[in-house]
């Protein structure tokens, strides 16, 4: 598996494990995305005319980030032996899931979602 395979599958696969450092890793590179979008967006609006194109930028990469921490999450909670299904309240809990799940410790060994963390299934 090449590494652009390994990248989809980190920030949009939702099988396997990863554990603490990838996921907090991941997800700060997530926020940098969505912060970059939105420093051009309101840089180009105070110059004139809202940017569209940035706007249209931004809405796309909250849309994906927030679609990537979900994967991020579910495979975070893989690698802690829990169901993916309690990944969906980390849209609303968004920082402070991060946070708790980039402290929670993961399941040593292989567990049902996987033999070895930060790898897909």
């Amino acid at each position: 598996m090449n590494s652009s395979q390994n990248l989809l599958w980190l920030f949009f696969g939702a099988s396997g494990r990863i554990n603490r450092r990838v996921y907090a890793m991941a997800c700060a590179l997530s926020y940098m995305a969505r912060f970059f979008a939105a420093y051009q967006f309101v840089r180009y609006s105070t110059e004139g005319e809202p940017s569209v194109a940035w706007a249209t930028i931004m809405l796309a990469t909250i849309i994906l980030s927030l679609w990537s921490n979900v994967m991020l999450s579910i495979k975070r909670l893989h690698d802690c032996d829990l169901p993916g299904g309690w990944a969906i309240p980390t849209i609303l809990l968004d920082l402070l899931a991060i946070f708790v799940l980039a402290l929670m410790p993961g399941t040593p060994g292989p567990n049902r979602h996987g033999d070895q963390t930060n790898h897909r299934r």
